[in-house]
């Protein structure tokens, strides 16, 4: 019969004209595969800073497409019980390759960074979960899209080949999924990416469905259809964003997101306080005093530098982000950051060159100098692209920090947003400001004492600050005969500045203790350590200073100046003799031994410590490779990078075994245990027809099980599975029971006469899995 005289409602698509060679079936499938997944992708638009993570995403997937192609025709005369495993090993090969062609371009820009790329579809992962987004897509995060749509363009080339319309159409719908679910808290683009999603894959899913059925006899041309069709996705897209807002408990439900559940591996209490070192910036010791720290280009004169933004105190030492109450907290990010709440002002570019001395301090080379609240950082030197990729931000506070310390040379180029200081006229502070005034309450009588009648907190701090500055006297302890005035700013220090016949200290005292006089008259207050911006850009130790940030009504924070607090550093002190002064010698008085801040830095006085410090034993080092807890020469040194790279591949190839085995397991419990007698011998029968095609043997499905038998033997289980169908009577359980044993058998002496690829390859073929009868 011609297919002019076909009255059925489908027609056979090998009856339909000729395509051009975009709407060839490779063409037609790359198009809506990538078409698919760039919808899928707007889920991620509030993740990275910029629109070029979806273009990477779009060309990674035809280049995945291609891969699968190549795998598809590399493998295509490999023998049929390995030949879909053969052609998924190719593209996978080919996949892995065009990853480290192009990330290193398509991400850094740099074609032979090779070592930065190759980690981050293992560990990027991670990384992206501990960021704060929105991330820089030219950061190593970068590299996730391409890796993502390189995943997706294989596997979906794959599935494509099969003739089964929906399999590829999975793809796109699996990977909104999994964008959804290591997104943002986004609600708008996670709605739209569905809904995009949807349109695409219906479309695509159609194309496809036509190849095998063409629907006939409906009167309507193509284009009528397209419209129609184009139409109704409208409508149904149009309806879901008016009624999805209205559900009940929308908003109230919180979606699950995995960044919500994974924890910042940093801990910034590891890191030690700055402020303890301060009296080493003095030109009584010399030692930092005259040295050249950074150079700052773009800030103006007298400008506010910010080193470190301190807004803990814990009784012993302010130190950074270690209490929940203020909001600190260092996230991971790439070279953008979230606009501040409450921005000062306008922008300000600023670039900052880390020079040899400020290097050389341990307990200051994690910090990323800055004016304030950056939106942008760009590194650039010879260790730029190293502290970029461990870069973290702490939005309560505006202070970015790099973990792996900064290296001499680097050049930060900075976006921000300047800290204001206090006007002549004061500040209303912030009634919603969480204050933690625990830690300061030993202060509490210097503030009735000294703020007088005074009422509103600022005019009570500002007459605190006052008799600060008119009674007290500067001295860092390191002159000749002022030795009696101890480093520090823990309470017993902070005490002898206030009950003692007159107020002596540096910086470090009168910033820590004004910040926590200010907490108890009811603002909001945290030290910032930093330096005041020379004329000519380059700051040295004698610059460096530490003030007192207070938060107004707005929820801006302003600097307070050193002067309305603290005395002329040329103000020296009375000569008082104190009967339990210690011996000059004993004038460095080390940090008492608990938590690093208050106890790390073990040399104030004895000078600049080393770049490096000692690494923990056990480390693998490059001296001493080996693994954490293992003594190096128990190992052979290529042990461990072996482990590195090809541990998370093989790892990864022996789940995907073990999971496969459990489905099969699963499936294989359910068939015996499940249905009536006779349906339960029979699915024995189809439990073997599985296995034979894991193992290679090309069954066609739709056959009888005589016909099967024919191709994989074992007709008398074939025909008792028959009798078992057909008879009039169901079999008995210890029938059943014997035929699933006698099944069993079958199965092993299968395997033992296939070949060792068969048996090899026989975990991971999907096959018996994907087969329906």
């Amino acid at each position: 019969m011609s297919s002019a005289t076909l009255t059925t409602a489908t027609r056979s698509a090998a009856h339909a004209p000729a395509r051009a060679w975009w709407r060839a079936h490779p063409f037609a499938d790359a198009i809506g595969l990538s078409a698919s997944l760039a919808a899928a992708a707007m889920a991620w638009r509030p993740a990275y800073d910029s629109f070029r993570y979806l273009l990477m995403i779009v060309v990674a997937a035809l280049v995945g497409f291609g891969c699968a192609r190549i795998g598809i025709i590399v493998a295509g005369r490999a023998s049929a019980p390995g030949r879909a495993t053969a052609q998924a090993l190719a593209a996978t090969l080919a996949a892995v390759a065009a990853y480290l062609a192009l990330s290193p371009v398509t991400v850094l820009g740099v074609p032979t960074d090779f070592r930065r790329m190759a980690p981050v579809p293992v560990t990027g992962w991670k990384d992206m979960l501990s960021s704060l987004p929105p991330v820089d897509v030219g950061t190593t995060l970068g590299g996730l899209p391409v890796s993502l749509g390189l995943a997706a363009g294989v596997i979906g080339g794959l599935l494509a080949h099969r003739p089964r319309a929906w399999m590829p159409v999975t793809v796109p719908i699996t990977v909104l999924g999994l964008m959804a679910f290591l997104g943002t808290t986004n609600r708008a683009w996670a709605v739209s990416a569905a809904v995009l999603t949807a349109a695409a894959t219906a479309c695509w899913g159609a194309v496809r469905r036509r190849r095998v059925r063409r629907v006939a006899g409906t009167g309507g041309a193509r284009i009528s259809q397209a419209a129609i069709a184009v139409a109704l996705l409208g409508v149904s897209a149009l309806g879901t964003g008016i009624a999805i807002p209205h559900l009940p408990g929308v908003e109230s439900r919180p979606r699950l997101l995995a960044r919500t559940l994974v924890e910042p591996p940093f801990d910034v209490s590891e890191l030690v306080s700055p402020l303890v070192g301060f009296r080493r910036y003095g030109a009584g010791l010399n030692q930092l005093w005259g040295q050249e720290l950074l150079t700052v280009t773009g800030a103006a004169r007298d400008a506010r530098l910010r080193f470190a933004v301190l807004d803990s105190y814990d009784g012993t030492t302010w130190s950074a982000g270690t209490m929940t109450a203020t909001g600190g907290v260092f996230h991971r990010v790439g070279g953008a950051f979230p606009e501040p709440e409450t921005p000062g002002g306008e922008p300000q570019q600023i670039s900052v060159t880390i020079g040899d001395a400020y290097a050389a301090i341990p307990e200051l080379a994690s910090w990323v100098p800055g004016l304030g609240t950056p939106t942008r950082a760009h590194f650039a030197g010879p260790h730029g692209g190293d502290a970029a990729t461990s870069l973290r931000f702490n939005p309560a506070t505006g202070q970015l920090l790099v973990p792996s310390r900064l290296a001499s040379g680097t050049v930060i180029e900075q976006t921000t947003y300047v800290v204001r200081e206090v006007p002549k006229t004061g500040i209303e502070p912030d009634p919603l400001a969480a204050i933690d005034q625990a830690g300061g309450a030993f202060v509490a009588p210097w503030v009735a004492e000294w703020a007088g009648d005074a009422e509103q907190p600022w005019a009570r701090l500002a007459a605190i600050g006052r008799h600060l500055e008119t009674t007290g006297a500067y001295s860092d302890g390191t002159r000749q005969g002022e030795e009696d005035y101890w480093p520090g700013h823990g309470q017993g220090r902070l005490l002898r500045l206030l009950a003692g016949p007159q107020p002596v200290g540096s910086d470090e005292q009168y910033a820590a203790a004004f910040a926590l006089l200010a907490q108890q008259t009811g603002i909001a207050a945290r030290v910032v350590m930093g330096a005041i911006v020379p004329g000519d850009g380059h700051v040295r130790g004698q610059d460096v200073h530490a003030w007192v940030e207070v938060r107004e009504a707005s929820g801006e924070w302003l600097a307070v100046p050193n002067s309305l607090f603290m005395p002329q550093r040329s103000k020296r002190p009375k000569q008082t003799d104190y009967e339990d002064a210690p011996p000059a010698e004993q004038a460095v008085v080390p940090a008492p031994v608990g938590r690093r801040p208050p106890g790390s830095v073990d040399s104030l006085i004895e000078g600049v410590p080393p770049l490096q410090r000692p690494r923990p034993s056990g480390r693998p080092t490059e001296a001493n490779p080996g693994l954490p807890g293992l003594p190096a020469e128990s190992l052979p040194g290529w042990v461990t990078p072996v482990a590195r790279y090809a541990g998370p591949p093989l790892a990864m190839v022996g789940g995907t075994g073990l999971l496969l085995a459990g489905l099969r397991a699963g499936r294989r419990s359910r068939r015996r245990s499940r249905g009536d007698a006779s349906r339960r011998l029979a699915a024995g029968w189809r439990d073997l027809i599985d296995h034979a095609r894991d193992l290679g043997h090309h069954v066609e499905p739709g056959h009888t099980r005589l016909e099967q038998a024919a191709v994989i033997g074992h007709a008398d289980l074939a025909g008792r599975a028959n009798r078992a169908v057909f008879d009039s009577h169901d079999p008995s359980p210890d029938a059943v029971s014997s035929y699933w044993a006698d099944i069993a058998k079958a199965r092993k002496s299968m395997s033992r006469g296939a070949s060792w690829k068969a048996r090899l390859s026989r975990p991971w073929h999907l096959r018996g899995l994907l087969a329906r009868e």
